[in-house]
């Protein structure tokens, strides 16, 4: 009913605003949820590595190492990103997603040998999905507290 809408609308704008008063209580389930996603998206990464890549030399134990670098990779391109856009540097975002693609593609292309096409697909699709799952989970965390902040 009408109702619930607006005391469920009311309920998050109370929510957003316990949160943006006390963003240290926002950071602090951040914190403490985004390691734990992030150590559960390497075997995803896997998985998603498993639909597009296929046959002898692709076991699930290769996509599995292949995300693990990746995921290192990444976290290593970020941290980076961080430390120079904390000295000045602009646009170290749209930079470090430039560089991660570009690792990403290049360790897939070294690891299973296939064709540019095949592999700019699969690094395409790979990277579509592996962010709209991670952006599920960060948005479903990210709602939960302000829903609980709320109550």
């Amino acid at each position: 009913s009408r109702n619930d809408v607006a005391e469920g609308f009311n309920r998050v704008v109370s929510g957003v605003d316990a949160l943006v008063s006390d963003p240290v209580k926002f950071n602090e389930s951040v914190n403490l949820w985004l390691p734990r996603v992030m150590f559960f998206m390497a075997p995803i990464l896997a998985i998603i590595l498993a639909l597009f890549i296929r046959g002898r030399g692709a076991l699930f134990f290769d996509h599995l190492v292949l995300s693990l670098y990746s995921h290192a990779a990444g976290f290593a391109i970020f941290g980076a990103a961080i430390l120079l856009g904390q000295f000045g540097a602009p646009q170290m975002l749209p930079v470090s997603v430039v560089l991660l693609g570009l690792y990403f593609t290049l360790a897939l292309k070294r690891a299973y040998g296939r064709g540019w096409q095949k592999t700019l697909w699969t690094s395409g699709m790979s990277a579509f999905l592996y962010f709209v799952i991670l952006v599920s989970i960060v948005t479903s965390i990210i709602g939960e507290r302000i829903w609980t902040s709320a109550a």
